[in-house]
């Protein structure tokens, strides 16, 4: 083979490598990247409480711990349904209790996902006793929408807390959360097929 040959196919080989790395690099999300059944974990702490001028209190004794999972049907246009078991500092977070999975149940909110593949999710809608919760994501999505990797960025709980310097949330209005959790969802597969 030439060297002229050869340099010319190597000039080839460089560009096809080239157009294949911009293409992967190009791909664009939307909310229809995120549609079907996921699964997902969370883990993480609750630190302490805000009050109204954005200030911290810590809690008394270690942070509580959170651990969850969840399922959530995304509908591809921004919406999504879901159903979640909660520990809370070692006892089940309080919700609208299915008799048979214990999940809570009756719980939506609304997502946005950017082309670069970055998004938020608001969940907002849970039953009472705690209906006036309301929790933001931020998540990434990799693996051309199979999985999400996401860090609670807004936490309002409707519940009653106590931080070290006595300083209370709840019930009456919702407590302001600092909270340290991330969380990671996997679309669910059939018969080795998205659903």
């Amino acid at each position: 083979m030439t060297c002229k040959r050869l340099k010319g196919m190597s000039t080839v080989a460089f560009f096809l490598l080239a157009a294949a790395g911009t293409s992967s690099a190009d791909e664009q999300c939307s909310n229809a990247t995120l549609k079907g059944l996921y699964g997902f974990s969370l883990r993480g702490q609750l630190i302490g409480i805000f009050d109204d001028a954005g200030n911290t209190h810590r809690f008394a004794n270690e942070p509580v711990l959170i651990d969850a999972v969840s399922i959530q049907d995304f509908d591809g246009h921004g919406g999504f349904t879901r159903a979640d078991f909660v520990q809370s500092g070692g006892e089940k977070r309080p919700g609208s209790t299915d008799p048979t999975t214990g999940f809570d149940t009756n719980e939506s909110g609304m997502y946005t996902v950017y082309s670069d593949c970055t998004g938020i999710m608001h969940i907002n809608k849970f039953p009472a006793p705690i209906s006036s919760t309301t929790i933001d994501i931020r998540f990434v999505l990799t693996d051309g929408g199979r999985r999400i990797f996401g860090v609670v960025s807004r936490q309002v709980i409707g519940g009653q807390f106590r931080a070290t310097d006595g300083t209370t949330c709840g019930p009456a209005q919702p407590c302001k959360m600092e909270a340290q959790e991330s969380l990671i969802g996997e679309k669910f597969r059939t018969e080795g097929r998205d659903r």
